[in-house]
């Protein structure tokens, strides 16, 4: 197994524990192959998907590491290549295709640990969810929960 498939079953440990706490424990976490979703969970009644993606602006990491390399300087910034990762992310989500057997399937987006990875906003990011993801699920979604955590804090921070 690789290393993404054993990062995204620790993601999805770290996720479960957060959501439930030791009042419902995961049997097993097995990685699967598309068209599948990324993860399937058991549990000791039941057996649902997970499709797991990290929330992050490629060219905001670039303009991370640049930063750190000519410190104390600004960088400059190209604002028609900033996007908003949250929403692009679901967006992409949302045209795939998954196999799921009739099982339930949730979608699990992240902000991960680390210093070039962690792209939560300074602010309450409710509004902004509400504002810009929300729109995209009125109509409906294969998805039956989707949420946003934080690795960082460890928290639930949004779910539809």
């Amino acid at each position: 197994m690789g290393r993404k498939a054993e990062h995204e079953k620790e993601v999805l440990r770290e996720f479960l524990e957060c959501l439930y706490g030791a009042e419902l424990k995961p049997l097993s976490i097995v990685s699967k192959k598309p068209p599948e979703p990324d993860l399937l969970v058991k549990f000791p009644k039941k057996e649902e998907y997970y499709e797991i993606a990290r929330i992050l602006d490629k060219y905001l990491m670039k303009l991370r590491f640049k930063a750190m390399r000519i410190a104390p300087k600004l960088v400059k910034v190209n604002t028609s290549k900033v996007g908003l990762a949250e929403r692009d992310v679901l967006k992409s989500k949302l045209k795939k295709q998954y196999k799921t057997d009739s099982k339930d399937m949730n979608l699990l987006l992240y902000y991960d640990k680390g210093i070039y990875f962690h792209g939560f906003p300074p602010f309450n990011p409710t509004i902004l969810y509400n504002d810009q993801i929300s729109p995209l699920l009125e109509g409906g979604s294969q998805f039956k929960n989707i949420y946003i955590y934080d690795r960082i804090d460890n928290q639930v921070l949004w779910k539809y």
